[in-house]
């Protein structure tokens, strides 16, 4: 794929024509299956010690899933793409929640590195809807 970008295949059709041909044997969906069984049977230990923090548990997720189905989540994100986004934000009512955002949602980023740590400066969301509302805009340029 390399070489056909060197002889000028800039948009990358080599490439998305060898996607569309590619093939997964079926085994590959049972394990990432089997897997993801042997990971709910876990029990992650989760102690939150704030009393205000305690809805947590059954409801940390802006759609309503717990702690718990949040921890799955995240570890067939990180199994089927290896990397995830997760949000901490907090509604309209002040209760904190998480987003997970999905592999294929997170189109840029930006990080600095400072003394060996990595700091997120940039980041670019895909939503999955329109909230007009907000104060920032959701046109798109394209040059």
């Amino acid at each position: 794929m390399i070489e056909a970008e060197k002889q000028g295949d800039t948009a990358g059709e080599i490439y998305k024509a060898y996607l569309s041909r590619a093939q997964y044997p079926l085994w590959v969906q049972d394990s990432l299956r089997t897997m993801i069984g042997l990971v709910s049977k876990l029990q992650p230990n989760i102690v939150i010690e704030s009393t205000l923090l305690q809805e947590l548990i059954a409801n940390a997720t802006n759609d309503g899933f717990g702690l718990k189905q949040l921890f799955i989540r995240i570890c067939l994100e990180l199994l089927v793409f290896g990397r995830c986004g997760l949000l901490v934000d907090v509604d309209s009512n002040g209760v904190p929640y998480f987003a997970l955002y999905e592999a294929l949602s997170i189109i840029n980023w930006k990080e600095n590195s400072i003394g060996g740590r990595k700091d997120l400066k940039l980041l670019v969301l895909v939503e999955q809807f329109d909230n007009s509302e907000d104060e920032f805009g959701h046109n798109r340029i394209i040059s």
